[in-house]
């Protein structure tokens, strides 16, 4: 019996530090869904705005700053109490809030908030995200599509039932296809009308799903939803099965192979360059991959991310390390195929089997889940990463390679697209060439390279490149966020659940005074096979406006996990955020940082086991 290897999907979500500072905030207290700290309460015609008292933050229910006047709605108020000093458990109103109403200063049906308002469908918490990727990927600043643009087929070997058309079936098991199909979408089509520069198939390479039942697991295959992982042998007969499918259907297209997956070679064989030396399953695969190679196919796989095991996590993953193999020669594409690879779909002797691909944040550094040996001499932005997709509603936040690959796929069609003289090699060096330099090397690549240089991939200049000399229609210019900022946000959604604070009424410490706590806090990270993968990102929306000097912490609130003891890290300062619930937004005003001079970044304790940071993304 064929043994299942799990591949890893190469989008794990956040990456969690140890011994970072960590300060005790109690957590809310609950009766019956009410939150014993937090009151509504409405001012009579004495005050003219919400009166305040000590212990507690006053504040106005509703947005004060629109043109729409309402005189009764002005008059809510919001009692906060950020120390717990308040009986758990009672419908006693506090004392501090009674003397107000005492004082005839609040009328008398004052209550707790109780959370018995739910979402019905989650907020838009991808549209900043959406923003960044088309900035960091270069895809901006694209010219619009021409009609005589005939379209690169993209292959997604993926969770994703066969089809000739990926968006056929997204209703699947796993979001993690479904999500790597909308982001190409997105990159590579444009939002008015239905032109895109590549067209999007589907093989399932990962069929599997496990089920527990009675303390034992079950695995079945579900070829019509897809599943959750895969043999290295699926993984081969879906290579081959859409070089079948792209001959009798597309031949006259170009053909990109999306691997967004991979096997660790020092668990599952394949550790060195030696083909001959490889067992029967992990041959299958790089046979597969020559044969695609020799009839002119482009292969992209994702080098990896770092999962549980920091031991062994540090090579590449195959199929992405084969970047290290040239690309079989005429002579070897006869003797596999019997025919002479054509001028159209030429292999060249002078790339590579298979391009690899890692992820970097926007400040162009290595994710933090990068495998510590398995940096490529291509990258792309690969963190966090969603769009509002038109094809599906399966998507999900991801970071990591399987982004990376995924981005670095469209780059590919786009060149293509518009170069289709070009051979599968010089549209990755065209890619090559024309990407911005990193600050550090590959740590592999073909032998046959001279340049290890790291390089940060744009959709933007790679076509810039490539239509150089008017052979096509060129970006008129490709700027760039070429240092520290992400600056993407122009929106926010609203919840009816706010908090605004100033920085200076936050209890802070200072870490070089040593006068904050350190704790030593478990670490963990979720394993590249378990699902939800990844669960939605707890702050999607930690956005600071430089413009207004504000910051604004909004929590998902479909985020499965808890999150307390949050904090705002400012160069060497700690600043304790109040108590919060999910779904609640806080706003903390005077909040003046310039990211080029300052390091600032959100830490929260996940599930009371292990923290994460979360970066701030920044609006002029």
């Amino acid at each position: 019996m064929e043994s299942i290897i799990m591949f890893k999907y190469l989008n794990s979500i956040l990456v969690f530090f140890v011994a970072l500072f960590s300060l005790t905030v109690s957590a809310s207290q609950f009766k019956e869904g009410c939150l014993d700290n937090r009151w509504i309460a409405k001012k009579t015609f004495r005050s003219k705005s919400c009166p305040s008292t000590n212990g507690w933050v006053a504040s106005h229910l509703f947005n004060r700053d629109s043109d729409l006047v309402n005189s009764n709605l002005e008059n809510y108020c919001v009692y906060e109490k950020l120390l717990f000093g308040v009986s758990p458990n009672t419908d006693i109103v506090p004392q501090e809030l009674q003397q107000l109403i005492d004082d005839d200063k609040l009328e008398s049906n004052i209550a707790k908030d109780c959370l018995v308002v739910g979402p019905m469908a989650a907020p838009d918490v991808a549209s900043v995200q959406e923003n960044e990727l088309i900035i960091q990927s270069g895809k901006k600043f694209l010219p619009a599509i021409s009609s005589d643009i005939y379209p690169v087929r993209i292959a997604l070997l993926d969770t994703l039932p066969s089809a000739n058309d990926a968006t056929q079936n997204l209703s699947t098991h796993s979001p993690h296809g479904a999500t790597i199909a909308a982001i190409i979408h997105k990159l590579t089509c444009e939002d008015k009308n239905e032109r895109c520069y590549a067209s999007l198939s589907s093989q399932l390479a990962m069929p599997y799903i496990s089920v527990e039942h009675e303390g034992e697991f079950h695995v079945y295959q579900d070829v019509y939803n897809g599943g959750y992982f895969g043999s290295i042998s699926d993984l081969a007969q879906a290579i081959r099965n859409e070089i079948i499918s792209w001959q009798e259907q597309s031949s006259r297209s170009r053909l990109i192979l999306n691997l967004s997956l991979g096997w660790d070679p020092e668990s599952w064989g394949g550790i060195n360059n030696q083909p001959k030396d490889y067992k029967a399953d992990v041959a299958s695969v790089y046979d597969a991959i020559e044969d695609a190679v020799c009839r002119g196919a482009l292969v992209i796989a994702a080098a990896g991310n770092q999962g549980n095991d920091s031991t062994h996590d540090q090579q590449p993953l195959l199929p992405a390390r084969w970047e290290e193999i040239a690309a079989p020669s005429d002579k070897r594409c006869i003797e596999l195929t019997g025919e002479y690879p054509s001028d159209k779909h030429r292999a060249e002797n002078n790339g590579s089997l298979v391009y690899s691909v890692s992820g970097i944040d926007s400040l162009g550094q290595p994710l933090k889940n990068t495998r510590p040996l398995a940096k490529s001499r291509l990258a792309t932005f690969a963190d966090h990463v969603t769009v509002n997709s038109a094809i599906t509603d399966k998507e999900e936040s991801m970071t990591g390679s399987s982004i990376a690959t995924a981005i670095l796929s469209s780059s590919a069609a786009l060149v293509w697209a518009n170069r289709p003289d070009f051979s599968a090699a010089k549209v990755m060096d065209i890619i090559y060439q024309s990407a911005d330099k990193l600050e550090y090397t590959a740590d592999f690549y073909n032998v046959a390279v001279t340049d290890k240089q790291a390089r940060r991939v744009s959709m933007c200049n790679a076509l810039k490149e490539a239509c150089s000399g008017g052979y096509c229609n060129m970006p008129a210019a490709c700027e760039w966020p070429r240092t520290h900022a992400n600056y993407s946000a122009t929106s926010l959604f609203t919840d009816p659940i706010n908090k605004h604070f100033m920085l200076s009424d936050i209890p802070s410490c200072t870490i070089n005074g040593r006068s904050c706590k350190i704790s030593q806090v478990k670490s963990g990270v979720i394993s590249p096979w378990i699902l939800p993968q990844p669960d939605p990102i707890p702050c999607p929306n930690c956005l600071y406006i430089k413009s207004q000097a504000e910051l604004v912490f909004e929590t998902s609130p479909t985020y499965s996990g808890t999150i307390t003891q949050a904090e705002l890290v400012v160069d060497n300062t700690v600043y304790t955020l109040p108590n919060f619930n999910l779904g609640d937004r806080l706003k903390i005003e005077n909040f003046n940082l310039d990211p080029a001079t300052h390091h600032a970044y959100i830490s929260v304790l996940i599930d009371g086991e292990f923290r994460t940071t979360i970066p701030l993304l920044i609006s002029q």
